[in-house]
């Protein structure tokens, strides 16, 4: 499960250009999707910045930006960089990640 921090959403909330009322029926923050994944009984645990991580940075990226496909100059953007950048503003690597069986 992956989702956005509701914490960078507006003031006007319906106004969020990442809700989509067909498929969004909830929205965290770090604390209430943290207090989600214990009681669904799943161990929490910071999101490591590691290849995963950029690689959802750079989905949801690409996502918002409306681009259905990697471009053919991707190789070109240098993710890890934006990445840093563009999590500053959407504060993605504040969500928690829950662990099963640990």
């Amino acid at each position: 499960m992956v989702t956005q921090n509701s914490d960078i959403a507006p003031r006007n909330f319906v106004a969020w250009s990442y809700i989509k009322p067909e498929i969004h029926v909830s929205f965290f923050n770090a604390r209430s999707l943290g207090k989600a994944l214990e009681a669904a009984g799943f161990e929490t645990r910071p999101f490591p910045r590691e290849d995963a991580w950029f690689g959802l940075v750079k989905a949801r990226t690409l996502k918002n930006l409306r681009i259905s496909k990697e471009p053919a100059f991707d190789r070109l953007i240098p993710w890890r960089f934006l990445c840093r950048i563009i999590d500053h503003r959407m504060r993605m690597r504040e969500l928690p990640i829950g662990i099963a069986g640990t």
